[in-house]
């Protein structure tokens, strides 16, 4: 197994060794909030027996940018990384957002509606359970968008 070399600033490493389930983290920009989160993950797949965590971001673009080559440099001998990125989905917020258009948002998707927490549970799954050997892909789930 390769060696970890965790190098964290102090506020960092006060976050690292919380035992909070939660840490929410109100930090400026080059604090290294993604470098955190990204050892964190990598050392739950380590510490889980299938090694699998997930990192779900708002977009594509940002699963891709913010994780995506931090999580393959640093877990590189050690996980499988996977990122999935959703695609518009149904969600409290977007109800409640009057500015939305509901009805045009599902004519721009090939599918013709929003995805459901079901969607997004069955690839997740599918990755965990039946895709053991899958590692290093960007899944973009939107409805054909």
């Amino acid at each position: 197994m390769a060696e970890l070399n965790i190098d964290l600033h102090p506020a960092q490493l006060q976050i690292f060794h919380s035992d909070k389930r939660f840490k929410i983290v109100a930090a400026g920009r080059r604090f290294g909030k993604s470098y955190l989160s990204a050892w964190i993950l990598l050392i739950k797949a380590i510490q889980s027996d299938s090694k699998d965590v997930f990192y779900i971001a708002p977009t594509f673009q940002q699963a891709k940018d913010i994780m995506w080559a931090m999580l393959k440099e640093l877990g590189k001998d050690l996980i499988r990384t996977n990122v999935l990125s959703l695609g518009k989905f149904n969600t409290p917020q977007l109800n409640k957002n009057f500015s939305y258009d509901k009805k045009k948002i599902i004519k721009d998707i090939p599918f013709g509606r929003l995805g459901t927490p079901k969607d997004a549970s069955a690839i997740v799954s599918n990755l965990v359970f039946t895709s053991p050997y899958l590692s290093g892909a960007i899944i973009k789930l939107s409805g054909g968008r």
